[in-house]
């Protein structure tokens, strides 16, 4: 069956479902009691939808060789849309009843009253859904379309075919997976449970090899003879779980002889004979079954078999594992590294193990190899595609083709992926088909796939509320997520993806119903749902494809910049027409951050989106987005409001109670948002609620409507607790009922007077969370000491743990007895110790797990646990009280200490794990002491800032040899430091910074390891160090790839002005060099920069310096060139600039040059180009360019439209220090430009802003910023 449906089956199959169900609902039936033409018209809908929705079958099937089929369900799916929008309309009509009231304001109202019923558009559109139906029945007949028995277990019956007959005949060559086997062997350690033997699931998607893997082990005979297995036999299951077969070729691979009994229980009672007490390995291969039934009676013979038997299931589901009782002993199979990828590669290719006789074809063929990502199967099939072709074109034809596009008969990769689609229930269909709008590689999170379902209608039910609807979505993730058709993202297991072949069969599912904006183009009208990567700078152009597009359903803004500006118009002039839209994202919007008045960005959304009334998902996080239009109380639909990060929010509308299907309002985050409409408290349906906000007396939420928002889950935040009047409102919010796992408790300040701090007391005791609570933050509680509670080790979840500015508490609860306490952050606590008692310390089993500790203003604190044996990271700032006494830390990997005593330094034992050490502002510390440093044998970094006493690094007598791992030492605004060692063997990054009186480096040459050496601001040094320069022996192994010298005295390292680099042969290895502020520097030398490696180069403020360095054409590996502010520099080099550059930023105030000498038409990779002091003609300028600027153009009066003719690819400008400048050119700039950044301009400027039509010029721009 071609699953190209166009979502025909998937969406149809399950919007249809829904639709009849809400015809059939009582809801609908009450609606329509007053309405007689509309009731007639759906009475119609009721007798034509059942006739149409049982062909379905039979049209999916022959739309592959049909394509009047095809069209058929193509306008069927647009139909079914249409019917949903209709019944929204009149759902709405039924919701502005329930919210409207007399108090209501008069704007409200006039949205709310019902006109539906009088509105002649809507009345025609249900009498056009009508004429529709009975069309498509009319061409029931016409196609001779019937209704089919579904059955999904007997559907692809070739693709089955094809697997069987790949199990029967076994490869005789296998590459890889041979740590799989062993670790599959390792398994079989367990000597089963006490019915003899165990289940062990290899899991995984298909073509990943679960089967190769499972016959590895089968066919390693000598293995299986030292495991003592006695019997063994192999069967193909595949999608029909037929007991009877499975039983009869077990026995017949048993004994070698036929069986034709029928009767089950003969068959059985024969295979317990065989199998009694005898140790047997059996493979199922292929297991699909998920009824517990059936796998129970197949399994009753097992039990006879003698302990440490094993049963091997390859199965690309975890509820057949699960069904199949396999408890933990389950093998996730992962992708086929890379280099084994190319063994099998060149194994069907060439068949060879390797490129040895073909390494020409090497290179193209890891980049094959590449694109298959692991997976075995898709690398067997383009391997066999290129068998006995050895030609390099044919290879690279071969890359360069869609592989998703690949003829059926010449890949079997979509056949076999097939089976996992054409086994999901039609609403797991649906949802993995939405999927389509992802990017191939895109790492998407759970909870907002969820929510993103449920705008769509895709896990809708009859008679479930928002909750269950939840609920239902996380189930079918999980479905999806055990039938390894989403696996957990490697870089982030957070996040979840999709291999590349399944995300391919998700968008051939989905067709053209799911793409992405760039693909989209004006004249198609097929696609409802959209997502588009934004640009740091989003312009108007990239949207105009969406006017008209008036059926969209979801506009998704994917990751990509976490901030962005967009031009106004979209919001204000183009979303407004997408009046179907269910799922609205534009998270990340930038407001303009200019001072001439609005030109674009969101602030607010517009009024208009009240009239987006098919609305049930609204993502606006991390914008600037100050307040939200009291129209958004007309979108009775929307679930999901999502204002997370967005800082400036400083309201919610007071209309925010009519949203009675809001479910999820996450305005975590939001420092701006003092208070909260006590309309909040009407939201039955909501779960997530993360800040909940007392108000004064008079006004806002009391924390007694806490009790009415019973389904609240996750994170909850209640702020201004002191504003609470009344502790019986505290008494009966009931936390420890609520389904929270992170909760924060706020108080605005801490009190001093003794009623307070009773009353805190009192309420943090009322408050008291469940046990299942993972997070607990508590700030500013006023009261003397905590509830008993907070501590008790019966919280056996608590992970992490938070006491911020507990002022009046002068002891802390017993902290080190919570058993899952990983992370504690006390604040601004005037405790002593870390637990009433003391002695505690002394003791073993106290914070066992902690893995990260802060302590921050502990002006008390004298002392800290004698051992910490699981703590990673230990932070201590301003705790002036702190004593010795040691600390064993074994597992510390970070370690950073501020504003403390060097006590506190001295107190740190068994650091040997200890790999980054931060030291800043510790008071009398001169050095690091022997025996501080004596233990530190891991450690890779060091920091070392603003200690005013330091004079040397390290205590004399100290072994530094055990310092043999440290890779990056910096040290910066130690006055009093003169010589810095440098025999750390292992050191890559020496950064030395603001120590005036540094003037030389100790102990012979910089370490050969040593790549990044930057010493700024250090006056008073009087030698570089030793390797940096040349010997004139020639052994200098040095070889340096950075190196950044600013404000250091020249005058005592090169008398001559000349910057030796002839005479340093260390840095011909380099990439990057910056010089800033040497004002000795006057010269290069003549032969140039012998630098072949050389990316960028930065001179600044060098103001003696006469010329650039010859011959810099020949730096053909220079990409970044920054000549800035060097007064004595004339001319460019004779052979002009490198074509290699991106980036230029040349200005200095006498380069007096034609700039037609430069060669600036050579460098046709240039994107970055900022020039002052002169304006280059426009006929100049590479076409390349990105990004342009232009400074202290102090005679230039006006932009003239030449500069700009070639920049078709511009987008952003930048304009400062012009002060004549006024005029911009009078046809605009170009469409392309995404920021325009004027400073100080001011003619230009003040026009801009007392003259609007002047500002129209720019109105386009997404980012406009002038001062």
């Amino acid at each position: 069956m071609d699953v190209a449906t166009n979502l025909g089956g998937a969406l149809l199959s399950s919007t249809f479902s829904w639709l009849l169900s809400k015809l059939d609902s009582n809801d609908l039936s009450e609606l329509l009691n007053s309405q007689k033409y509309v009731r007639k018209e759906v009475a119609k809908w009721r007798t034509l939808l059942p006739k149409i929705h049982a062909i379905l079958e039979d049209a999916e099937q022959k739309q592959a060789t049909n394509k009047l089929v095809k069209l058929f369900l193509s306008g069927l799916r647009d139909l079914a849309l249409d019917m949903e929008d209709i019944l929204d309309e009149l759902e709405l009509d039924a919701k502005r009843k329930l919210i409207a009231s007399p108090k209501a304001s008069t704007s409200i109202t006039q949205k709310l009253t019902p006109k539906w019923v009088k509105d002649r558009e809507i009345a025609s559109q249900i009498k056009n859904i009508t004429a529709r139906l009975q069309h498509f029945e009319g061409e029931i007949r016409t196609l001779d379309l019937i209704k089919l028995a579904v059955n999904v277990e007997a559907s692809s019956s070739q693709a089955v075919a094809d697997r069987s007959l790949d199990a029967a005949m076994p490869e005789s060559h296998i590459v890889g997976r041979e740590s799989d086997k062993e670790k599959i062997f390792q398994m079989f350690d367990d000597e089963g449970n006490h019915e003899g033997y165990s289940v062990i699931p290899i899991i995984g998607m298909g073509g990943l090899g679960k089967t190769t893997l499972a016959g590895l082990v089968y066919d390693d005979d000598g293995k299986l003879k030292d495991y003592g297995f006695e019997l063994k036999a192999w069967v193909c299951v595949s999608d029909v779980f037929d007991v009877d077969q499975i039983t009869r070729v077990i026995l017949r691979k048993i004994t070698g002889k036929k069986y034709d009994v029928e009767d089950l229980f003969s068959l059985q009672q024969d295979l317990k004979k065989e199998l009694s007490g005898k140790k047997f390995l059996l493979v199922l291969d292929d297991i699909w079954n998920e009824k517990y039934r059936e796998w129970d009676v197949l399994q009753r013979p097992f039990s006879q078999g003698a302990p440490g038997s094993k049963i091997i299931v390859t199965t690309r589901s975890m509820v057949v594992a699960k069904t199949m009782r396999a408890d933990d002993k389950v093998y996730n199979l992962d992708l086929l590294p890379e280099d084994e990828c190319l063994s099998l590669f060149a194994r069907h290719a060439l068949d060879k193990d390797n490129f040895d006789s073909h390494p020409e074809l090497e290179g193209v063929g890891r980049e094959i190899v590449e694109k298959c990502k692991g997976l075995p199967l898709a690398v067997k099939v383009l391997g066999g595609l290129l068998r006995g072709k050895p030609y390099h074109q044919e290879w690279e034809d071969l890359l360069n083709r869609d592989l998703c596009n690949l003829p059926e008969g010449q890949s079997g990769i979509s056949a076999v992926l097939k089976l996992s689609y054409n086994r999901l229930p039609p609403h797991l269909k649906a949802c993995f088909s939405f999927c389509a709008i992802f990017p191939k590689d895109y790492e998407f999170d759970k909870n907002e796939l969820v929510l993103l379902w449920m705008a769509q209608g895709f896990l809708q039910q009859p008679s479930q509320g928002m909750q269950q609807m939840h609920d239902r979505g996380h189930q079918c993730f999980n479905d999806l997520l055990s039938r390894s058709i989403f696996q957990p993202s490697i870089r982030d297991r957070s996040q979840f993806m999709m291999h590349d072949f399944i995300s391919d069969l998700a968008q051939e599912v989905a067709g053209e119903i799911c793409c992405s904006l760039d693909q989209l183009s004006l004249g198609d009208n097929k696609a409802r749902h959209l997502s588009f990567t934004p640009f740091q700078y989003n312009v108007l152009k990239r949207f105009e494809v969406l006017n008209k597009k008036k059926t969209l359903r979801t506009l998704l803004r994917l990751k990509g910049y976490k901030y962005h500006y967009m031009a106004k118009e979209v919001v204000v002039g183009i979303l407004p027409q997408l009046m179907c839209l269910r799922v609205l994202s534009l998270g990340g919007v930038q407001e303009q951050p200019n001072s001439i008045g609005s030109l674009g960005g969101v602030q607010e959304l517009p009024n208009s989106i009240g009239d987006l009334k098919h609305l049930r998902y609204i993502d606006l996080s991390y914008s600037s987005i100050q307040s939200l239009p009291e129209s958004v109380g007309s979108l009775l639909f929307l679930q999901t409001l999502i204002l997370h990060d967005c800082r400036g929010l400083a309201r919610l509308p007071a209309t925010i109670g009519n949203l009675i299907d809001l479910h999820y309002l996450d305005i975590t985050d939001t420092p701006s948002l003092t208070e909260i409409p006590l309309e909040v408290a009407k939201l039955k349906s909501l779960v997530l609620l993360p800040k909940f906000i007392l108000g004064k007396a008079d006004s806002g939420l009391r924390l007694k409507d806490l009790k009415n928002l019973t389904g609240l889950q996750g994170r909850l935040s209640i702020s201004n607790l002191h504003n609470l009047l009344d502790i019986e409102d505290a008494k009966d919010v009931k936390l420890y009922n609520m389904k929270l796992d992170d909760l924060s408790l706020e108080w605005a300040s801490v009190c001093s007077d003794s009623q307070s701090k009773v009353k805190d007391f009192q309420v943090l005791e009322c408050l008291k969370p469940g046990q299942r609570l993972k997070r607990f933050t508590i700030n500013c509680y006023g009261g003397e000491e905590f509830p008993s509670c907070i501590g008790d080790p019966s919280y056996s979840q608590l992970k992490f743990l938070e006491l911020r500015d507990c002022q009046n508490c002068t002891s802390l609860p017993s902290l080190g007895q919570l058993p899952q306490l990983k992370e504690l952050i006390i604040k601004g606590s005037k405790a002593a110790t870390l637990t009433r008692d003391g002695d505690k310390f002394s003791s073993s089993n106290c914070f066992l797990s902690l893995e990260k500790l802060v302590l921050e203003d502990c002006c008390l604190l004298g002392k800290l646990p004698k051992e910490l044996p699981s703590l990673k990271e230990l932070l201590i700032v301003r705790c002036q009280q702190l004593t010795y006494s040691p600390v064993s830390l074994p597992s510390l990997k970070h370690l950073s200490i501020r504003e403390c005593s060097e006590v506190v330094l001295r107190s740190m034992v068994d650091l040997t794990s200890l790999t980054y050490l931060g030291i800043v502002k510790i008071s009398s510390l001169g050095f690091l002491p022997k025996k501080f440093l004596e233990s530190m044998v891991a450690l890779e970094g060091m920091w070392i800032d603003s200690c005013e006493e330091l004079t040397c690094l390290w205590e004399e007598g100290a072994n530094i040899a055990n310092l043999a791992h440290l890779r990056r030492l910096s040290i910066g605004w130690c006055p009093l430091l003169t010589s810095v060692t440098v025999e750390l063997k292992s050191l890559v990054q020496l950064s030395i910074w603001s120590c005036p009186n540094f003037k030389l480096f100790l102990s012979g040459q910089l370490p050969a390891t040593l790549k990044n050496l930057k010493i700024e601001w250090c006056e008073n040094l009087e030698s570089l160090p030793e390797g940096l320069m040349d010997d004139g022996n020639g052994d200098n192994m040095l070889q340096l790839e950075e190196l950044s010298l600013w404000r250091i005295a020249t005058r005592n390292l090169f008398p001559s002005g000349l910057l030796p680099l002839d005479h340093m042969s260390s840095l011909s290895t380099l990439t990057y060099l910056t010089i800033y502020h040497v004002e000795g520097l006057e010269s290069f030398p003549e032969s140039g920069l012998g630098m072949p490696n050389l990316k960028s180069l930065s001179i600044f403020y060098c103001k003696n310096l006469r010329s650039l360095p010859n011959r810099m054409h020949n730096l053909t590996s220079l990409q970044s060139l920054s000549i800035l502010s060097c007064q004595r520099i004339e001319s460019i080099p004779e052979g002009g600039l490198p074509t290699s550059l991106t980036f230029l930023n040349i200005g200095c105030e006498n380069l007096k040059q034609p700039i037609k000498e430069w060669g600036l038409h050579r460098l046709t990779s240039l994107e970055s180009f900022h020039i002052g002091w002169i304006c280059p003609p426009g006929d100049l300028l590479p076409t390349s360019l990105i990004y342009f600027g232009i400074y202290h153009l102090k005679n230039m009066k006006s932009l003239s439209r030449e500069l700009f003719q070639s920049l078709s690819s511009l987008q952003q400008l930048f304009i400062r220090d012009c002060s004549e400048l006024q005029f911009l050119p009078k046809e605009g700039l170009p469409s392309s430009l995404g920021r325009l950044q004027i400073h100080n301009c001011p003619r230009l400027a003040q026009r801009l802003k007392e003259k609007q039509e002047y500002r129209r010029l720019i109105a386009h721009i997404p980012c406009v910023e002038i001062d």
